[in-house]
């Protein structure tokens, strides 16, 4: 008898992780997890900035992607491909894996359904495909930017919390190319900035003629699509990225 109540307790408490989650907070520049860990939990952003990276043998950092508030992350299995670092002071929700290795799914509370929040984690590694994809520095840091427009502030700035390494080694650039790109897209006044953090895409038509002649979706707008297009699976409760400037 014991032992049945034993094993009931564990499974309730594992029942409760993965519907809830687990809050957990990082501070600026804590690592969550590195390459090659066990990969039993999966994270939703709740506030912050987090980037995911790999190490390359020779030295080199390669980041593979950043994770605003509503961005999931740390869908690899068996083990981490990434390490995942604290940009700024970040506070996420750790789910149980076995909440996404189900035929059906569940609805999370506050949060919506698990099937949305991976056409959104797609969505993003689909966009990163495509920036490597375009071939000049111009045209891939006017799409980088193009896709942080759900940063925007009150003023219509972008707040950049990640800095220029962070930036080049996201879009396989060097710091000083990434830097001189910038500049070279201020003087043409295609962008405005005030400090090194906060930029304004001053002509949004010839940044998006730069990145390759066509319209960029944030990661926020891209899930509030995906929120719209299912709306047959019930209320998602997709919270907009908090940086949106309403």
């Amino acid at each position: 008898m014991e032992h049945h109540q034993t094993n009931a307790v564990v499974n309730r408490t594992m029942s409760d992780r993965a519907a809830h989650g687990v809050r957990q907070v990082l501070s600026r520049g804590e690592t969550l997890y590195t390459e090659d860990d066990f990969s039993g939990d999966w994270f939703i952003v709740l506030s912050g900035v987090l980037r995911t990276c790999r190490y390359l043998p020779d030295g080199h950092r390669q980041v593979t992607g950043f994770f605003f508030p509503e961005d999931v992350f740390g869908l690899e299995a068996p083990t981490r491909r990434t390490s995942a670092e604290a940009v700024t002071e970040v506070v996420l929700m750790r789910y149980d894996r076995a909440f996404i290795d189900g035929d059906e799914g569940v609805t999370l509370p506050t949060i919506g359904h698990t099937r949305n929040l991976l056409l959104g984690a797609l969505d993003a590694a689909e966009g990163r495909i495509e920036l490597l994809g375009l071939r000049s520095a111009c045209e891939r840091v006017s799409g980088f930017l193009l896709r942080m427009d759900s940063l925007m502030d009150e003023d219509g700035y972008i707040f950049l919390p990640m800095g220029r390494a962070d930036i080049a080694d996201y879009l396989a650039l060097t710091v000083e190319t990434v830097s001189r790109t910038l500049s070279l897209l201020a003087r043409r006044k295609l962008l405005s900035f005030r400090g090194p953090q906060r930029v304004l895409l001053v002509s949004r038509s010839q940044l998006e003629e730069l990145a390759g002649g066509r319209p960029w979706s944030s990661p926020a707008t891209m899930m509030q699509n995906i929120a719209y297009s299912t709306k047959r699976d019930g209320p998602t409760h997709l919270r907009t990225n908090q940086y949106v400037s309403h």
